[in-house]
């Protein structure tokens, strides 16, 4: 049974959310962990603290991001990426200049 692991709450409900974040954590990859990361190196896992609640977080890939323009706090935004036909992941990127706030 699924519950909130800080209350005990079991009424969770799914919610629209804004796809805004701020980078709280990252990592820069340059080591494959399995063959089929391999083409990709480097690559960026980031913990992502999500605009709707503090220490919401998820972890994820930033993408369209270079390593040495990062710093924590930096706004991102959520694209998603069709690994195959069907499978959909979340990623973040960094938030576009010209979108408002």
């Amino acid at each position: 049974m699924d519950a909130c692991p800080t209350c005990g709450a079991a009424e969770l409900t799914w919610k629209d959310m804004s796809g805004r974040a701020t980078l709280y954590s990252y990592t820069v990859m340059h080591d494959a962990p399995a063959p089929g990361f391999a083409d990709h190196l480097p690559y960026i896992v980031v913990v992502a603290e999500l605009e709707e609640q503090e220490n919401l977080l998820i972890t994820t890939n930033l993408v369209d991001a270079d390593p040495a323009d990062l710093r924590i706090g930096l706004p991102l935004e959520v694209t998603f990426d069709e690994l195959a036909p069907g499978d959909v992941v979340p990623q973040f990127r960094p938030a576009s200049r010209h979108r408002s706030a």
